[in-house]
């Protein structure tokens, strides 16, 4: 039947358009922009935690909302035992489902009709008297039916777990964070103290 093969082949090639790759693809370049946002996320609040920020023109300055002020002393938050947070993803899964169903059935029927004439009553009366003939009609019916369906869904799932913070990254926003405890808001050399305890560090 050539419809039905015509059908088949329609199919197969519907699976073969699913955009696995370009899904596969997409996903790939997704999460990589997701985990760039959130390590800046994560190093902008070490910076705040070790008590500073960069400003527009890119020097480090003294961030207040980094400190807690204990008695007479203003902590930074690392000293205090806080650190940044962390996130990395892990076990990401792409999951692609179709169900397609086809149901084609093929449908005869004959109906036959028997049909009595009297031809007592008809042009052949003087001819042929009283005689009675049948006649028979035969009616042939075939019809197709076709039914196609195609349902397609996709799952994305991925993992979000926290990690440790770097241990260079924490050792030396430690040595900042100390370098920059009880330092006042004023305090216009914070530049200076970030670069020295950096290199201390190194």
């Amino acid at each position: 039947m050539p419809t039905t093969t015509t059908t088949k082949d329609s199919i197969g090639q519907e699976l073969l358009n699913v955009p696995f790759g370009e899904m596969v693809r997409n996903l790939g370049l997704a999460i990589a922009d997701a985990q760039y946002a959130l390590d800046s996320s994560s190093l902008k609040i070490a910076q705040l935690m070790a008590g500073y920020r960069i400003d527009e023109n890119g020097a480090a300055v003294r961030d207040a909302g980094g400190f807690v002020k204990l008695g007479n002393t203003e902590y930074p938050l690392l000293l205090l035992g806080f650190s940044p947070s962390f996130y990395q993803f892990v076990e990401t899964i792409i999951e692609v489902k179709m169900e397609i169903s086809m149901h084609e059935s093929d449908e005869q029927t004959t109906t036959t009709r028997d049909r009595k004439v009297d031809r007592d009553k008809g042009i052949l009366t003087s001819l042929v008297k009283g005689h009675k003939s049948h006649v028979t009609t035969v009616t042939a019916k075939h019809s197709q039916k076709y039914s196609y369906s195609a349902e397609g869904s996709s799952l994305i799932r991925t993992k979000l777990v926290p990690i440790p913070p770097p241990a260079a990254l924490q050792q030396i926003a430690a040595e900042i964070a100390k370098s920059l405890k009880g330092t006042s808001e004023s305090t216009s050399d914070v530049s200076t103290q970030v670069n020295q305890a950096v290199g201390n560090v190194g």
